[in-house]
């Protein structure tokens, strides 16, 4: 029971973070958030949550320039790259734990997950 918790955390964390760098990097927390919810009301983890802050680590993106002609700010649009690390953290209490050592807190696992980010910002 404790092995599945811990492999059901980590495929939790891990699709995630995959989930969480799939878009623009300021939703990656709302994005990883809706996965670890999904999880939840599909009763694979009542007990799992994010745990807060998700990293973004942007190295590199299109910076705005200036249109010669109007002299307004125009975005060329391109390729975000960076990571995005996120954790989350599940609690269980074993049965056998639960029945012996009823003042003992839940067992906490946490995961720590990282993923590419693979972004393109549109152009206007």
């Amino acid at each position: 029971m404790l092995l599945y918790a811990v492999a059901l955390n980590d495929s939790v964390c891990r699709d995630a973070a995959r989930k969480a760098a799939a878009g623009d990097p300021a939703n990656a927390e709302q994005r990883a958030q809706t996965v670890v919810d999904q999880a939840r009301q599909n009763g694979k983890a009542l007990n799992i949550r994010l745990v807060s802050p998700v990293e973004t680590e942007v190295i590199s993106q299109p910076r705005l320039r200036r249109d010669p002609e109007t002299d307004a700010l125009i975005n060329p649009g391109g390729l975000v790259t960076g990571t995005v690390i996120l954790t989350t953290e599940m609690e269980m209490t074993p049965l056998a734990l639960h029945l012996f050592l009823i003042q003992q807190p839940p067992l906490k696992f946490r995961s720590k997950q990282s993923s590419p980010i693979s972004y393109v910002i549109p152009a206007n």
